[in-house]
Order: structure tokens, then sequence, then C-alpha cells
């Protein structure tokens, strides 16, 4: 499961997060944002992109990335992500319902040849 949130820290400071949670419900992985659009600059921007290793039950296991909303625009998040081994991108969004937002996550899965 996958769980975009705002994540605060102790100077009351907070970056927009992705967590990703194992079967178990513990997080197996934690993404910040990092391509800060003009009403995010109140956020922290993140700093790296990281896949990681979950199970998916019968289904087996994956190595997935996350990205966050406008990341998506860019080829490098999800290029990154696939030179990290992942098979499958995962996305919390808010909004962006029109065609271009389609055409945005059908070109990074195509380029990358993943799952988006």
């Amino acid at each position: 499961m996958i769980l975009g949130c705002w994540e605060v820290y102790e100077d009351e400071t907070y970056a927009n997060t992705a967590l990703i949670f194992n079967r178990g419900g513990e997080i197996a992985g934690k993404y910040h944002k990092t391509h800060l659009q003009t009403h995010d600059h109140r956020f922290h921007r993140g700093d790296h992109l990281d896949a990681f290793d979950v199970d998916l039950g019968t289904a087996g296991a994956a190595r997935v990335g996350m990205v966050i909303c406008a990341d998506r625009r860019w080829p490098e998040s999800m290029r990154t992500l696939r030179l990290k081994g992942a098979a499958i991108c995962l996305m919390p969004t808010y909004g962006m319902w029109h065609e271009d937002n389609e055409w945005w996550m059908r070109t990074r899965a195509m380029e990358n040849q993943m799952f988006v």
C-alpha cells in the first residue's frame, strides 16, 4: 500500500511525502517530492529517488519506485527509478485529470518499459 502525506519535522517544517508499506503494515520505503512547483514552496525538497523491494502477495515480489504528482512530468524522475531496478512506479497525486496527464504517464511508462 502507498500513502501520500505530509511529514512534519521537529522544527515544524514539513515535506510532501509518499510512504510504501509492506504486507505486515511496516514502512518499507519513503520518498520526498523532488520537483517542487510554486504552490509547493512550503515543503522541503527531496534529494533522492529510490527503489524498494516489496512483496505483492500471490503476484510475487517486485522492485518499485515512487514519485509524487508533478515529478511525473520530467523524464529523469522515472528514468532514475528504472535504472535503480524499479519495474513499477507508484504515484500519489492530487488533481491533474486532463489529457496531458494521461500522456505524461503513458510516455514515462513507454520510455522506461515499466508500469506506472
